[in-house]
Formats: C-alpha cells, structure tokens, sequence
C-alpha cells in the first residue's frame, strides 16, 4: 500500500491507504452505491418507455393490392371501368394502402381494399402487371372464386412461350391442393380447362373407345370388324390406360 499511495495523493482513499479493511469496505459502499444508481437509471428509462407516445406505423399494402398501387396512380386504369361491388362499376382514379379512390358516375368515393369484389381486383392487376407477376394473379383467381379467369390467364400467360409451362402448372397444382404437379403436367382443353396427363390420357382414351365402338357396331364386313376389333382389344391391354375404362371396353 505504502508504495502505490502516492498514486491516491489527494484523494479519499489516501488517507486508507494503511488500513486495507476501511478501503474494501468504502469499495463495498461505491459499488453498492453504483448498483443503486444503475437500477435507477433503468427504472427510468422504463418508466419513460410506458410514459412515452406511441409511434404509429403508416400501413402497407398487402397482396395484390400493393403490386398495383403505383400503376394506378399514374393513371394507367383512367377511362376503364370495373365491377367493384353488385351492381357498381368504377373507374380507379388513386389509391393508397387502405384504399383505392374511384369515379362512379359523377362522384367519387373511396373503398377498402378489404371490400373491393375480388372480380374487379382481378381485372385490373390482369391489366396492370405483367409476365411473371400474373402467376400471383391467378393464384388469386383460384382462391377467390374466379377458376375459369385464373384458368384463362394462364393460357394468355403461357403463350407460345413453352418455357413458362412449368410455373403454370405449380399455380395449377398449388390450387388444387396437389404436393407439387403431377407427372407430365397439364394440358389447356378449351372445352375442359387444364387436364393433367392421366384425366386427359383416360379421357381420350374413353372417346376413343366409344368411336370405336360405334364404328364396330356399324361394320359392314369382316375385315372392318377384324380391325376395329384389334384397336379395341389393343386398349384394353393398355396398362397406361385406367383399369376402370379397360374394364368397361
């Protein structure tokens, strides 16, 4: 102590410098003082936190509704109307997070997102985005409703562009609550909307049989027969073909 008490010349300490125990002790008081005045502080501050106003986030936009809020703000919708409620077709003039502000007739009212028909959301993100934004479309479309659109916008996305099949296909399954698309994916029947490969191979095949059938039942000669008969008999030993229909062959 006597060699390092030069160090505390001038302080409260000096004068313990001999007397270690009365030193621990006033470092007991310090940090027992210290420990108090750190619990203060943090009462405070907590105290200050409750007391304090709250912040308020702004909302955002959720969805569809956020992909076109921008599009329709630049006045990429004026001039064209849609089905927003029964019976109320509106022209999108603004919109914001909660809200889109459109024209009906000579007024002007606002409406929730939350309230807009799902319809007219459809229609005009159709509008709005492009490419592959439009598969989030569809996955809407089949959600809300809307199978034959959904169905019909995957058509117009896809194109004549073959390398976007696969994407379709997983909104397609996604939808239908498949775990992921079924083995050869699906194929666009005008008449009966998206087919995966075993529908469709069961249907054409039932098509097939029933033609064949008809033209069995309306031959005139032998060889006729003698040939018709061997295309049936030849579906029927078709395993690729669903057992039930072979059966009914």
């Amino acid at each position: 102590y006597r060699i390092h008490a030069a160090r505390f010349e001038g302080t409260k300490y000096f004068s313990l410098m001999p007397r270690p125990s009365d030193l621990l002790e006033l470092a007991k008081i310090e940090s027992s003082k210290a420990a108090t005045l750190a619990r203060a502080e943090e009462q405070k501050r907590v105290e200050d936190q409750k007391t304090a106003p709250e912040i308020v986030k702004a909302p955002e936009a959720t969805g569809l509704a956020a992909l076109i809020i921008k599009p329709i703000n630049e006045g990429k919708l004026v001039g064209r109307t849609f089905p927003f409620a029964d019976k109320k077709s509106a022209m999108p003039l603004g919109a914001d997070a909660e809200k889109v502000n459109v024209k009906v007739g000579d007024k002007q009212e606002a409406i929730a997102w939350k309230d807009v028909a799902p319809l007219a959301m459809f229609q005009m993100a159709t509008v709005l985005l492009r490419d592959d934004e439009l598969l989030g479309v569809a996955a809407y479309g089949y959600a809300n409703g809307l199978p034959t659109e959904a169905d019909k916008l995957l058509v117009r996305y896809i194109g004549d562009k073959k390398e976007r099949q696969p994407a379709a296909d997983g909104v397609i399954a996604k939808a239908r609550g498949l775990n992921g698309t079924p083995t050869g994916g699906f194929t666009w029947d005008t008449k009966r909307g998206w087919e995966d490969k075993p529908t469709r191979d069961t249907r054409l095949a039932r098509e097939e049989g029933e033609k064949l059938a008809k033209e069995l039942a309306n031959a005139k000669d032998t060889k006729k027969m003698d040939t018709v008969f061997a295309k049936l008999n030849e579906m029927v030993h078709n395993n690729a073909i669903a057992a039930e229909l072979r059966e009914s062959l």
